[in-house]
């Protein structure tokens, strides 16, 4: 039985699942697997964790491709919050340059900046499905993070 009542029950958002996937990634998880016993297909979370799932699937060939042991380093600017060590990194090596995925690990919003980057990122970046770039300046690229956000930077098309 998965409770009592059937509307204590509480599902993670697509926002909260996304986080906790990509995280596990960044952490080194080379599968996933979700508990989805009794999840009603027709309900808001199957569908949410279809996008999510459907984001990877989109993102197979880089999720694939080799982790470089690039290690960055990440300062954060003061937003009013003590907490500034949350954004978390991985740098992958696909279709020949350097992606980043990052995700803000605390419950705090953060600007952080991503320093150290890899040989080969470019003048700017773009942050994928989410239509905007970045300028890299000095070797460094300058995002906000909301809580438990996830950026994947990867070389601009524009």
């Amino acid at each position: 039985d998965l409770g009592l009542y059937e509307h204590h029950r509480l599902y993670p958002s697509r926002w909260q699942m996304r986080f906790m996937a990509f995280n596990a990634i960044i952490s080194g998880a080379t599968g996933l697997e979700w508990m989805l016993y009794k999840l009603p297909v027709d309900g808001g979370a199957w569908v949410e964790l279809c996008q999510v799932i459907g984001e990877l699937k989109h993102l197979h060939d880089l999720l694939a491709s080799p982790t470089l042991g690039h290690r960055l380093e990440v300062s954060y600017t003061e937003l009013g919050f003590s907490d500034w060590d949350g954004v978390q990194t991985m740098v992958k090596l696909h279709e020949g340059g350097p992606w980043i995925l990052a995700a803000n690990t605390q419950f705090d919003p953060m600007i952080a900046t991503l320093n150290n980057l890899p040989d080969g990122m470019g003048s700017k970046v773009s942050v994928c499905g989410e239509d905007r770039d970045l300028p890299i300046r000095n070797g460094t690229v300058c995002d906000r993070f909301q809580p438990y956000e996830v950026h994947i930077y990867g070389p601009c098309t524009s």
